[in-house]
């Protein structure tokens, strides 16, 4: 019967499975506290955190953050690619509830070879030496993506590399591949739905969105692993 269970990404924390955890220890002390933390307090889905939690203990944004000295400063840059167009895409629920848009027509647009080269050249010319998280909608994207980006590389003399990791990735590939990356051997590091929540490398100097997103949460999870 423990008397306190403190909660991590606890955004997720109003769902079902984690609710049928909670009553069970609540079931076994009826005193249990709990306390939730998470960069990302907002659920698309309507399902209120209040049903966990009674008080709002402390709060603070990122751009109070950013002031007090806690997080880098973001500096923002919009890139065009001429030949990406998203008026088709149509929007239905992702796992968490939230309106976003559908994978597969995503997928297939952001998955074109033209707008993958266009994409390659807009961050081999805008990250410049700097170390880069790459954010993906598909394996297939990722993967391009990163094999694009080493193309240009070598024929541009530099011995920086680009790499990219998915689910399927195996866990000693990947460790071995993050390594890489905080010691500067990978500059682009490409990835889908891997390296957003959790995830921490301070060396990080750039991301970039190669991808779009309806979801704040998800938007706030990948920008922050670059502050």
């Amino acid at each position: 019967p423990f008397g306190l269970i403190i909660i991590d990404e606890c955004h997720h924390s109003s769902s079902a499975m984690y609710r049928k955890i909670l009553d069970y220890f609540r079931n076994l002390n009826p005193q249990l506290k709990v306390v939730g933390i998470t960069a990302t307090p907002n659920r698309a889905d309507g399902a209120a955190l209040g049903m966990i939690y009674q008080d709002n203990s402390y709060q603070i944004s990122i751009g109070e953050m950013i002031n007090q000295g806690w997080l880098v400063p973001i500096r923002q840059e919009y890139a065009v690619c001429s030949d990406l167009n998203f008026d088709g895409i149509a929007s239905r629920k992702n796992d968490y509830g939230e309106s976003d848009f559908k994978q597969s027509d995503l997928s297939e647009v952001l998955e074109e070879e033209a707008v993958e080269h266009q994409m390659a050249l807009i961050m081999l010319d805008r990250c410049g030496d700097r170390k880069t998280i790459v954010f993906c909608a598909s394996v297939k994207q990722a993967h391009d993506l990163a094999a694009i980006v080493n193309r240009y590389l070598t024929e541009r003399g530099r011995t920086e590399t680009a790499a990219a990791i998915d689910g399927t990735t195996e866990k000693e590939k990947r460790r071995e591949l993050i390594k890489e990356f905080s010691h500067g051997k990978i500059q682009f590091l490409t990835n889908v739905a891997v390296l957003s929540e959790g995830f921490d490398a301070p060396s990080c100097r750039c991301i970039v969105m190669a991808r779009p997103t309806k979801s704040l949460g998800l938007y706030i999870q990948m920008l922050g692993r670059g502050l």
